[in-house]
C-alpha cells in the first residue's frame, strides 16, 4: 500500500515538475525574449578575418516566470553581412560553456544568431523562409525567434531592442536526424539524395535565391545516416540573399528577383526529367495553403511584408500548377 503511495506521489511531483518545465530551444515557437550584455564597442569593431570570441552575459526568462543569467562568448561571423560597409550589426555565433546553461539552451553548442543587421524587416522576412520549409520538408534546420535588448557594459551606447533569431546547430540536426554532418569538399552531388536534391533546386527556385549552387554546395550542408545505405541529404540554409527576403544590401550586384520576373531567374538547370519535377510540384501544392496561413496569421509581419511575400509565392505557383510552363522553365533547357 505504502509503496502505491509513493509511486503516486512521485507521479503526482513529476507532473507538476513538467508543467513549469521550459521547453528546449527549438521545440517553442514562442518569442524569446533576452538581454545581451557585453562591450558592445569591442564587439562591434571586431569584424576582421578572424573575429575573437568576446564575453558577454546573456538572461531571460523560464516558463514558469523565473529568471536566468549566464556567462557565454559571442563573436561576429558570417561573410558578407559581416562587413561594417554591409550591416550596422554583424550577424553572431554564440558560445554557451559545459557548466553555466540555463533555460532553453543546451551546454556546449555553438549556434549562429541572424541579427537585425540593418533594418529588422528583412529578418523576419529571413526567419519566415526557414519556417516555410520546415512546413515543406523534415529535412530543414530549426530555428527560433528571438527579441534581444543589447546592453553595453561600460554604458557607452544605449541599449537597442531588436529581432534576432537562432539557427539549429548541425550537431544537434545530426542527433534529431540520427545522421552526422559531411564534409562537403570530399564528395560530389550525384551521391546525395537525388529526390532531395531536385526538392531543395525547386526550393530554392520558390524563394529566388542566386546565392545557391548545388555543385559547389554553396549554403548547403549534407547529413548523412548513421545507419543503413541510405544517400545523403542536402539541407539548405543563409536565404538573406533571396528574392522573398529582398534585403537592400543584394540590390548591390543586381541579383534580386522581382515577383514579375520569377521565371527569369539566373537558376543553372538541374538536369531531371518532367515526371521528376512534377513529383516534387505536387508536394509544394499541397503544402499551399499551409505555407500561406503561416505568412497570413504571422504576428510579427507586417502587413506589407506579407503580401510581398504572398505575391512573390504566387508567382511560382502560378509556373508550377501549368504543366507546359513548369517543363519550359525547369526542363527544356536542361534538355
Amino acid at each position: 500500500m505504502y509503496s502505491r503511495i509513493f509511486i503516486f506521489l512521485c507521479c503526482i511531483f513529476l507532473y507538476g515538475s513538467s508543467l513549469g518545465q521550459t521547453p528546449k530551444l527549438f521545440d517553442s515557437d514562442e518569442l524569446l525574449e533576452l538581454e545581451l550584455i557585453c562591450d558592445l564597442t569591442e564587439l562591434q569593431a571586431d569584424r576582421g578575418m578572424e573575429p575573437e570570441y568576446h564575453d558577454a552575459v546573456l538572461s531571460g526568462k523560464n516558463a514558469d516566470g523565473s529568471t536566468y543569467e549566464m556567462k557565454v562568448q559571442v563573436k561576429a561571423r558570417g561573410n558578407f553581412r559581416r562587413s561594417d560597409l554591409t550591416c550596422k550589426f554583424p550577424p553572431l555565433r554564440v558560445r554557451f560553456s559545459k557548466n553555466d546553461t540555463l533555460g532553453p539552451f543546451e551546454a556546449d553548442r555553438k549556434l549562429k544568431l541572424v541579427t537585425h543587421c540593418d533594418e529588422e524587416r528583412f529578418i523576419l522576412r529571413e526567419y519566415m523562409v526557414y519556417k516555410t520549409y520546415n512546413v515543406l520538408s523534415e529535412w530543414s534546420l530549426g530555428v527560433r525567434l528571438c527579441r534581444i535588448t543589447y546592453i553595453d557594459k561600460y554604458e557607452k551606447m544605449e541599449p537597442e531592442t531588436h529581432f534576432a533569431f537562432f539557427i539549429e546547430d548541425m550537431e544537434h540536426f545530426g542527433e534529431r536526424k540520427n545522421g552526422k554532418e559531411i564534409d562537403t569538399t570530399r564528395i560530389k552531388a550525384e551521391i546525395l539524395d537525388r529526390d532531395q536534391l531536385t526538392f531543395v533546386h525547386v526550393f530554392q527556385y520558390m524563394i529566388g535565391n542566386p546565392d545557391h549552387s548545388v555543385e559547389r554546395f554553396k549554403n548547403t550542408k549534407v547529413i548523412g545516416h548513421l545507419h543503413g545505405g541510405e544517400a545523403p541529404i542536402p539541407v539548405p540554409y543563409d536565404f538573406d540573399w533571396s528574392g522573398v527576403v529582398d534585403a537592400p544590401y543584394t540590390k548591390l550586384t543586381g541579383e534580386t528577383t522581382k515577383t514579375s520576373q520569377h521565371s527569369k531567374q539566373r537558376f543553372k538547370p538541374l538536369c531531371r526529367t518532367d515526371e521528376e519535377f512534377q513529383a516534387v510540384f505536387s508536394v509544394f501544392l499541397d503544402k499551399k495553403e499551409e505555407i500561406f496561413s503561416l505568412y497570413e496569421n504571422s504576428p510579427f509581419l507586417e502587413e506589407e511584408d506579407k503580401k510581398y511575400c504572398l505575391d512573390y509565392y504566387k508567382s511560382f505557383y502560378s509556373i508550377i500548377k501549368r504543366a507546359g510552363k513548369a517543363k519550359k522553365v525547369f526542363v527544356t533547357d536542361c534538355e
